[in-house]
């Protein structure tokens, strides 16, 4: 019985054991397991912070990109403020002068006035024109004409006419405002169908050339042609160009502007395309600010910083930067020096300097002679007053 006794409680103790055993390793998978758990939550969680401090940072460094690139364009804008400021502060008002005339054909007989002009530089163009082999002046007449001159020795060229017989809504008008582009085009401004007209002067000179040829054969003087193949296109000015007047090539910023007498602005364009263009995309407008409001733009000039501006209705010009910025306004109304009677055209003698014009006070003069002794005057001829930016005492 005692050894049975023992057997038995051996065996429970055993078992005992065993389950102690089995309870240990239980636990200790169990905590295993917790520790496992821990871990793969630590890591999770650093990889979520990870992730949370790489998103912040690169919203700092996109912030902090944003922030310089606004400082940077608020320098460029504060250091083309100072520019304008400085050149502003050095206009100086200096005298004009007479110096040459273009006798325009067919006054006498048909009463023609010259309308506006535009200087061809065979040296700017960014390709050679076959047949232009000097600068050449082209004269805008109110019969819808466009005559050339030789720039140097003043001679009459050719006139060219612009009617279409098939189609009179194309034929030229009578033309306002005219401008050369270095790549070779002719924009002339009508006023009475508020568009712009596009002419090739590629084919233009060509078209004189043929006619030179023509009359080495035939014996002839002159050179009169028909030109309206030259037209590429008409740039419909409507809903935004009511009443042209003024029109300005910027070549290097890829634009045209015109002035709109009926909207009281600056309309800038996209130059057309090489392919026949119908129509531009307006890029904005230029009109001033609430204390400084133009009225009756006519004619108007550019310069690398400024759009200069006859405003007509004011007896004053308006200097513009080409973003649209009023800089100053020039003169007052007047017949005294620095002041205007009946404003209407302003060109750039160059870069630096440019003169204004009063057709008014003078027309009178031009007429008579345009009528008795069949004559146009160049920009700086008919120059009443002429501005200059300029430091020292150096004139024209």
């Amino acid at each position: 019985m005692t050894t049975n006794a023992n057997q038995l409680a051996e065996r429970r103790r055993l078992r005992k054991l065993e389950n102690q055993r089995l309870e240990e390793a239980a636990r200790q998978r169990q905590e295993e397991l917790r520790r496992q758990q821990e871990a793969e939550r630590k890591r999770l969680e650093d990889k979520r912070i990870a992730k949370e401090q790489r998103r912040l940072q690169e919203l700092e460094e996109i912030r902090k990109k944003k922030s310089e690139e606004e400082e940077r364009i608020a320098n460029l804008e504060h250091e083309e403020r100072q520019v304008i400021t400085g050149i502003g502060k050095q206009l100086k008002l200096v005298g004009a002068f007479w110096t040459s005339t273009l006798h325009v054909p067919g006054s006498e007989e048909k009463g023609t006035l010259p309308m506006c002009t535009a200087v061809i530089t065979s040296r700017a163009l960014e390709k050679p024109i076959l047949g232009l082999e000097g600068d050449v002046i082209l004269v805008g007449d109110n019969t819808a004409m466009i005559h050339g001159f030789d720039r140097k020795t003043r001679e009459l060229l050719f006139t060219s006419s612009w009617s279409d017989l098939k189609d009179g809504n194309l034929s030229l008008r009578t033309p306002m405002a005219m401008a050369a582009t270095r790549c070779g085009r002719l924009l002339v401004c009508e006023q009475e169908c508020a568009r712009v007209a596009v002419i090739d002067l590629r084919v233009l000179f060509q078209l004189y050339r043929t006619c030179v040829l023509a009359n080495q054969v035939t014996g002839g003087h002159f050179c009169n042609f028909e030109a309206s193949s030259a037209r590429m296109a008409f740039i419909d000015g409507k809903p935004h160009l009511a009443l042209p007047r003024g029109l300005a090539v910027d070549d290097v910023a890829g634009e045209f502007y015109a002035s709109d007498e009926a909207s009281n602005c600056i309309r800038v364009y996209k130059l057309p395309a090489n392919a026949v263009t119908k129509g531009v995309t307006l890029e904005r407008s230029i009109s001033g600010s609430r204390d400084m409001v133009l009225k009756r733009p006519t004619g108007f000039d550019l310069s690398h910083y400024h759009v200069v501006v006859c405003d007509t209705g004011n007896s004053r010009l308006a200097v513009f930067a080409k973003r649209g910025a009023f800089v100053q306004t020039i003169g007052r109304k007047g017949m005294s020096g620095g002041e205007f009677y009946d404003l209407r055209d302003v060109k750039l003698v160059n870069v630096r300097k440019y003169s204004a014009l009063s057709p008014e006070v003078l027309n009178l003069k031009v007429m008579e002679e345009s009528q008795t002794n069949n004559l146009t005057q160049l920009w700086q001829i008919v120059a009443t007053i002429a501005y200059k930016f300029s430091t020292n005492e150096e004139s024209f």
